[in-house]
């Protein structure tokens, strides 16, 4: 794809993430924490693997359909991120000391911030070592771990 349908493609994550915040509040206020980050991971799970569609689409002759369906997933993944995002945040919040929520909110934004930076170089790299399909199983299979993570770790005061 040339630079203009990246961008494209990237917009429909960021778009729908922006449109999907108060829908995310409310997902987060009626589940809970724990439980809207399952929810958001494990549509993610799904997704990210969903992505191999889209070259097999490509690779079959149908470029345009493989766009349709990448601003599709992406804007999927925008969403679920809401999600991640404000229960992330809303994490930190409740576990942070009354006089410390502005410091955990900063750090949560930290991490956050290297783990973008992180994912996109080890993408890059796995990419370039063993392909695309191996990225979307990758994601997959890091997304199949945050679950497993939120399944086992117990805090008290959050749902």
């Amino acid at each position: 794809m040339d630079s203009a349908w990246i961008f494209i493609v990237y917009l429909a994550s960021a778009l729908m993430a922006a449109l999907m915040y108060t829908w995310a509040g409310q997902e987060v206020d009626s589940l809970g924490n724990r439980k809207a980050q399952l929810m958001a991971w494990g549509v993610r799970a799904v997704v990210f693997p969903s992505f191999s569609a889209a070259l097999l689409l490509h690779a079959w002759g149908y470029p345009l359909a493989a766009f349709a369906l990448v601003i599709a997933l992406n804007g999927v993944t925008g969403a679920f991120f809401s999600i991640v995002s404000v229960a992330g945040v809303t994490t930190a919040l409740d576990l942070s000391p009354r006089r410390g929520k502005g410091e955990a909110v900063g750090a949560y934004n930290a991490v956050t911030g290297v783990g973008t930076i992180l994912g996109g170089l080890l993408g890059g790299l796995i990419a370039g070592t063993a392909g695309y399909y191996a990225v979307g199983l990758a994601t997959g299979v890091l997304s199949a771990v945050a679950i497993a993570l939120l399944l086992r770790v117990r805090f008290p005061t959050i749902g």
